[in-house]
């Protein structure tokens, strides 16, 4: 039997980390927590003390010297559940992470988006240059369902696209907790992100004339083409990736001449316009996949003061007609 009174804080963290948490979460979210991990709790002072040493005072003192409240969150979302294990399994008598205090500041998040002449020069190079571009911006897709997406997914009989997956990178570990990082294409989140989206006239005449040039490249490069294949590669005809398309996005953005900002901001630019043009909350939602219209709200339509006061004046047209 193990001698509770003599196990560390940091290797009995460890062992659990990579032997019980690591079994109950998705692998690209384990990558996040073993990252937090190894960068704030491994090589920190609370590791060379025994477990049953660790009091709130210690562990409070840890996360004060943590300077951002982000990285104070992800560290408490790794300590929490491991002293509340330890505590169920009779290593320690008492729980020290139930009295820490983490202050946090609220401050509202900004979401990056292009202004409209950034977006017609986007727009036209898109078409010409790279479609995916084009696509992300049109279609409202997170990168990783863009990404993950076949020739299969799209029905031009119904004049739709199928979202039914997600591009992910995560790190596997082996037995000796060496990480490499991997692209697996998974099942999505939730269910509110297995969605379609329809195809506009111009979105389909855009996306024949993409997958013409792909059949052309397949051809060429001697690759079989299938309708299990996906819908955006690789000059090599592979599955495209985050960081290659980060890669293309930077240079595509230099190449118009247009100021960086992550892709992600289409989707952003998406949201805003489609909001902006009078298309409901809910038909928002359902269209960027989001779980709940609170979310959509809460970052696409935050505290501005224009949108509000538009809110308020339609509410008194209606009243006064």
């Amino acid at each position: 039997t193990e001698n509770f009174d003599k196990l560390y804080f940091g290797e009995v963290l460890r062992k659990w980390l990579f032997s019980v948490k690591k079994n109950s979460i998705a692998p690209s979210s384990f990558m996040r927590y073993e990252c937090t991990y190894r960068l704030y709790i491994k090589n920190s002072d609370l590791c060379v003390v025994l477990l049953r040493d660790i009091d709130a005072l210690k562990l409070q003192s840890f996360f004060n010297k943590l300077k951002k409240t982000a990285t104070k969150k992800d560290a408490q979302k790794i300590l929490s559940p491991f002293f509340k294990y330890c505590f169920n399994n009779g290593y320690i008598v008492r729980n020290p992470c139930a009295d820490i205090i983490i202050k946090s500041r609220s401050i509202e998040k900004h979401v990056e988006t292009f202004n409209k002449g950034e977006l017609e020069l986007i727009k036209n190079a898109a078409l010409e240059k790279d479609f995916i571009f084009y696509f992300l911006f049109f279609s409202g897709l997170r990168q990783g369902e863009c990404l993950a997406l076949t020739f299969d997914d799209v029905n031009f009989v119904k004049h739709k696209i199928n979202i039914n997956k997600n591009s992910v990178i995560y790190a596997e570990f082996d037995e000796y907790e060496n990480r490499r990082y991997v692209n697996r294409i998974l099942p999505p989140k939730t269910k509110e992100s297995v969605r379609e989206i329809p195809l506009t006239a111009e979105m389909e005449k855009g996306l024949k004339q993409h997958i013409s040039r792909e059949k052309e490249k397949h051809l060429r490069l001697g690759v079989k083409f299938s309708g299990q294949q996906p819908l955006f590669s690789s000059a090599t005809c592979v599955q495209l990736d985050s960081s290659r398309l980060r890669k293309r996005w930077k240079d595509f953005l230099r190449e118009i001449d247009v100021d960086f900002k992550k892709a992600h901001s289409l989707r952003s630019a998406f949201a805003t316009t489609i909001l902006e043009s009078g298309a409901p909350i809910d038909v928002a939602a359902k269209l960027l996949g989001h779980s709940s219209v609170n979310t959509t709200m809460k970052y696409y339509i935050g505290d501005n003061q224009e949108r509000k006061t538009n809110a308020i004046q339609a509410l008194e047209n209606y009243l006064n007609n």
